[in-house]
């Protein structure tokens, strides 16, 4: 926090909550949110699921009885979906290490050269730049190096049935994932994801396969873990759908700085309370006492004033960062409901791109693709 100005409780209930309630993996949409008309409370029994599986999709109960005849919960997935402990500082420059490091912007490197087509056309038809993808298929599974290992069966079951915080949330994904396997001639127990059910390298959730994923390379099936065109086309394909806008001249986000004794506790917290969606003009910001960049300006001022969101990003027990965030950066924390995630992938994603171009621009280096 920036002890000077604040008091620690004041950002911790604007900021860090939205973090904490979302800390799921991938995926969890804004439509996902709310609880299925169906559910009010979670399924306590896989028996109570099985049975509405059976009432509104006609599965048949012996088929159903037989995928969780061997049920039991899963105390490794129900730990790892536990929140921090309590008193643990959130540091965004901690957070940025894990994901911005030599090995992963190589491997970054070596997946935008080997997918440049795939990424192309995916830039063109869905208006998403290469270096967004390549960042969220980085962060999510190091390009598909670690997709996770746990039966994505015994996952979902477990969070829909013995996690009661978001057990109508897994419940509806439960159900997104035999619905699934089903279109794909799939057996449910074979597939292996991360400890909250996400599957192949962009990680996504059940529900956002149904919805959003597409069969990008073209061969009549959608393939997340083993086919980067269908992850590639499947990630920008997602973006898109959730208002992706294509560039313009400003940028997706900017460091702002703590103007000194300028700073204003009342008028910072308005900033923060405004929400994720950009509705803030510059004025409004730099009274509150942040300062953006002398170069912050497009080069051609756009019909209508630039609209920000602001984020303060912690850095445990040191100053915050400060950021203002336009309309593509509140659609990337629709991917994962985090501000510490939309950093890291646009992060990663400009490292890669910017190697990428350093190494092309030496002699006999080859044309950088998007």
């Amino acid at each position: 926090m920036t002890k000077s100005f604040f008091r620690p409780s004041l950002l911790a209930s604007l900021i860090l909550m939205p973090w904490i309630a979302s800390a799921v993996a991938a995926n969890l949409d804004a439509e996902d949110v709310p609880l299925p008309a169906w559910s009010p409370v979670p399924f306590v029994r896989p028996a109570d699921f099985a049975a509405y599986m059976q009432s509104r999709h006609a599965w048949p109960r012996d088929r159903l009885d037989a995928l969780f005849a061997d049920y039991r919960p899963n105390a490794q997935v129900i730990r790892l979906m536990e929140p921090a402990p309590q008193g643990f500082k959130r540091s965004w420059q901690s957070y940025r290490k894990r994901f911005i490091d030599p090995k992963r912007i190589a491997a970054g490197l070596a997946f935008w050269s080997e997918n440049q087509s795939a990424l192309e056309r995916a830039s063109k038809r869905f208006g998403v730049p290469a270096y967004v993808i390549v960042g969220i298929i980085g962060v999510e599974s190091i390009y598909g190096r670690n997709t996770g290992n746990f039966q994505v069966l015994d996952a979902l079951a477990t969070l829909s049935f013995d996690y009661p915080r978001r057990g109508a949330f897994f419940a509806r994904e439960l159900e997104h994932f035999l619905l699934w396997t089903q279109e794909q001639g799939l057996d449910p127990k074979a597939l292996r994801g991360s400890f909250a059910g996400a599957i192949g390298l962009p990680q996504f959730m059940p529900g956002s396969i149904r919805r959003h994923a597409v069969d990008f390379d073209g061969d009549g099936s959608i393939d997340l873990a083993g086919s980067s065109a269908d992850a590639i086309g499947s990630v920008a394909s997602f973006l898109k759908r959730h208002g992706w806008r294509s560039p313009s001249a400003q940028k997706i986000r900017i460091q702002l700085r703590m103007l000194p004794d300028a700073a204003n506790e009342e008028a910072l917290a308005k900033l923060l309370e405004a929400g994720w969606q950009p509705r803030l003009e510059r004025r409004e910001i730099e009274r509150a006492g942040l300062g953006f960049p002398k170069d912050a300006s497009p080069k051609k001022r756009p019909a209508v004033d630039q609209q920000w969101a602001v984020y303060e990003l912690p850095n445990a027990d040191a100053p915050s960062t400060w950021i203002a965030a336009d309309h593509n950066f509140w659609v990337i924390t629709r991917y994962n409901q985090s501000p510490f995630y939309a950093m890291a992938v646009l992060e990663l994603g400009e490292s890669v791109r910017d190697e990428r171009r350093r190494q092309t621009a030496k002699p006999g280096g080859a044309k950088p693709g998007g």
